[in-house]
């Protein structure tokens, strides 16, 4: 399990609702896993397809060198500890 995990999910979704999309529903992010990996998948907004969401997080995650795996075109697996640094 990861120390501080509940802080380092909100620096996740700070990350996300900044860079990627401000609509809060249209991201949601997993419990963390025993390995400290945690899942994100994106649903369409009124104004976004998850598509594009998914897009632009992918890119934000290779700007910042984050480590991930895309499970399917919305859903990602990454593990939470990349986010400690930014805490």
């Amino acid at each position: 399990m990861v120390h501080n995990s509940k802080a380092l999910i909100q620096v996740l979704i700070n990350f996300i609702l900044t860079l990627v999309t401000s609509c809060r529903t249209a991201v949601e992010v997993s419990p963390v896993k025993q390995d400290g990996t945690v899942f994100i998948k994106f649903r369409s907004s009124p104004q976004e397809s998850a598509s594009e969401l998914s897009y632009r997080f992918v890119e934000q995650l290779n700007l910042k060198k984050v480590q991930f795996v895309q499970t399917d075109d919305h859903k990602f697996r990454l593990a939470l500890d990349q986010f400690r640094s930014m805490v």
